[in-house]
């Protein structure tokens, strides 16, 4: 549920934000969205970026996982290391390729932090409410 949460949320919350925002991409390139193998005619803005948000929310995810089921403090701090490199490097290509500007690349990194923060906070406290409810007791 957590993943399912954080996932298509981020995706709907980068929609809603490239709307709301209608920041040109740089080179006034038109291109359309595409959502869950949808192509929707709605022409694709610039901030945040589509593509760092969702690899971040991705590798913050798989960072998660590595801090709950791995033991060895090496291996975490390793697989930490891989994880912001390519963040920062899917950010930077977005740049290199010049399909975005610095601050939509930024952006989308802080706001995928935030989000994956908030859904994390949300899914935690409904887990431990969930536990401490009479009900969950009589149900096992």
């Amino acid at each position: 549920m957590f993943f399912l949460s954080l996932s298509v949320g981020g995706v709907v919350l980068n929609f809603l934000l490239k709307i709301l925002f209608h920041r040109e991409r740089p080179g006034n390139d038109v291109s359309n969205i595409e959502v869950f193998n949808f192509s929707l005619e709605i022409p694709s803005y610039s901030f945040p970026s589509g593509h760092t948000m969702r690899s971040t929310i991705l590798l913050l995810f798989l960072l998660y996982l590595v801090f709950r089921l791995i033991k060895g403090n090496l291996l975490k701090t390793v697989l930490s290391i891989i994880g912001v490199f390519l963040i920062i490097g899917v950010a930077l290509s977005r740049l290199f390729l010049e399909a975005h500007y610095l601050s939509d690349t930024i952006g989308a990194v802080s706001i995928s932090v935030a989000w994956f923060c908030f859904v994390y906070l949300i899914m935690k406290k409904y887990d431990h409410q969930e536990k401490i409810s009479p009900s969950y007791y009589r149900s096992r």
